[in-house]
């Protein structure tokens, strides 16, 4: 509040400073005055008052009066006021917001409609559930839990989630095995019905369920309890045994060699280079349009880069990164995201302004930790270390040491510049952009 008083006289001082080198004969009463009439609606406001607001319009428009030094000091303290009011705001936790549903009134009668039409009901319609999915002979059930409501939402919720649900914990957990492996126990992701694919390991299905929704529908139980299991940390190489016993690896003899999606891949760049900021909630990043067209998410203040989720996101301005490696579209529900490899991507990774940057961000963070002048294969170890949580192996370090000597030849002794291409030549590498 202290800060919107200051600001509200900085705009006064403005305008009084404006009226001043405009008409260094107006009265101070009339200048006051004209303050007063910018506080009064313009269709109440009195001729006066109205001539006296188009006097401060127009100079406000004279180049003369914008140039003069009191207009540019009293413009200049209320641009550090904004910036200053701008970093509160931007520290400021966001208020809580709760989203609630409640009833408003009696639920509207459904009737069976004699041959479809609108204007003919039938029998009256209760409340409940497809059929197909009961025993028919079971009546449906419903207690209000509090006076004026229905109750009828939580008896759907407590028949969606009860123990002996055939499809809630099923569809729950084939999605979470998705997300970890590239493709469900149920290849059909949105249809368990007959028209869907078969189950690969059914028994494994039913097993995950169970355990599902008797840890209390844990999600992060599951996580753990897959990314623990032998079969998510197999290697997804394949040997020769493997590929004539299992070539389609549907039995899931080795693990799924997957791409990053548009998220992961775009955070990990400004996490490995040292330069993901890492302050959470506050007002989504703002996308920008570049010269050449591509939509771009500038860094903050102190040139550092947030994670996607902060991202804002409209659907004629997807940012270019996002939309290259496959982010879904806004339109309509997105079942399972396509997964693409076309050379647009290669061509973004390689001349892409920020992520040159980023790669840069790299080096400075591998030089930090070796004073120069540097051991090239040290370089190499710690460039691996950082940006894939692995030692290179003997043929990839001595490629790295060659590659980082010539590009520190091409560079006239630059040690920053050739590491940073180096990096760079890194972070567009497969061993990057895959789950391996």
């Amino acid at each position: 509040k202290q800060l919107e008083a200051r600001h509200k006289q900085s705009v006064a001082d403005l305008q009084l400073a404006i009226l001043r080198q405009y008409d260094p004969e107006q009265s101070e009463a009339n200048r006051q005055a004209t303050l007063a009439a910018l506080k009064i609606a313009d269709n109440n406001r009195s001729q006066t008052q109205r001539i006296l607001v188009e006097k401060l319009q127009q100079a406000e428009l004279d180049l003369r009066v914008q140039e003069s030094q009191p207009v540019l000091a009293a413009q200049m303290k209320l641009a550090q006021l904004e910036s200053e009011m701008l970093d509160v705001e931007r520290a400021m936790e966001p208020p809580l917001e709760i989203r609630a549903l409640w009833d408003r009134g009696d639920p509207s009668p459904t009737y069976v409609l004699r041959r479809g039409e609108h204007d003919k009901p039938g029998s009256l319609v209760g409340p409940g559930v497809p059929s197909v999915l009961t025993d028919v002979q079971t009546p449906w059930q419903y207690t209000a839990p509090f006076p004026g409501k229905t109750g009828r939402r939580l008896a759907l919720a407590r028949w969606l989630t009860r123990p002996d649900h055939p499809l809630t914990a099923r569809v729950m957990v084939n999605r979470i095995w998705f997300h970890h492996f590239g493709r469900g126990l149920v290849g059909t992701l949105e249809n368990f019905g007959v028209q869907g694919a078969r189950p690969s390991h059914p028994e494994l299905l039913d097993w995950l369920a169970v355990e599902f929704t008797e840890s209390g529908w844990s999600i992060k139980h599951m996580h753990r309890l897959i990314m623990n299991s032998q079969t998510y940390r197999q290697s997804s190489h394949s040997g020769k045994e493997q590929a004539e016993r299992d070539p389609q690896n549907q039995l899931w003899s080795r693990m799924q060699l997957r791409r990053l999606d548009a998220e992961a891949l775009r955070d990990s760049l400004p996490s490995v280079s040292g330069r993901l900021e890492d302050t959470p909630g506050g007002a989504p990043d703002r996308v920008v349009v570049d010269r050449d067209g591509l939509v771009s998410v500038q860094p903050t203040a102190n040139g550092n880069w947030r994670r996607s989720v902060y991202l804002q996101f409209r659907r004629t301005e997807i940012p270019t990164m996002m939309d290259a490696f496959d982010y879904p579209e806004m339109g309509p529900n997105c079942l399972t995201r396509n997964v693409s490899i076309v050379s647009p991507q290669a061509l973004l990774m390689m001349n892409n302004e920020h992520i040159y940057t980023l790669a840069g961000g790299l080096a400075d963070r591998v030089l930090t930790l070796h004073d120069e002048p540097c051991d090239p294969g040290l370089l190499v170890d710690a460039v691996y270390d950082i940006a894939l949580s692995r030692m290179p192996q003997p043929q990839e370090r001595k490629l790295g040491i060659d590659a980082l000597r010539q590009f520190q030849h091409d560079w006239m002794g630059n040690t920053r510049s050739a590491l940073t291409t180096y990096c760079h030549t890194l972070l567009n590498s497969a061993a990057f952009c895959y789950v391996d």
